[in-house]
């Protein structure tokens, strides 16, 4: 399997951080939070973000939760907490 392009890993852990990063670091960034579809397009090189800010650490990232009659659902909610 290819290496990885380079690339700096921020792990924020707070969703204010996230935001913040995202907002500075604008189209060089994504997302990581699983790496399903990212890793593999990285590997063949049909994508080559300079940074990746990875989720895991932000408690909000996994909430399902009702709020002001909405449902909210965390950008890496398992679908076994969506559906309980």
């Amino acid at each position: 399997m290819s290496q990885l392009p380079p690339f700096v890993h921020h792990s924020p852990t707070q969703l204010t951080e996230l935001l913040e990063l995202m907002a500075s670091l604008g189209s060089s960034a994504r997302i990581l939070a699983g790496g399903t579809e990212l890793l593999p397009k990285m590997r063949s090189r049909r994508l080559a973000p300079a940074h990746l800010v990875g989720i895991r650490r932000i408690p909000e990232r996994g909430r399902v939760c009702l709020e002001d009659g909405a449902l909210r659902i965390g950008a890496a909610a398992r679908i076994a907490d969506v559906g309980a």
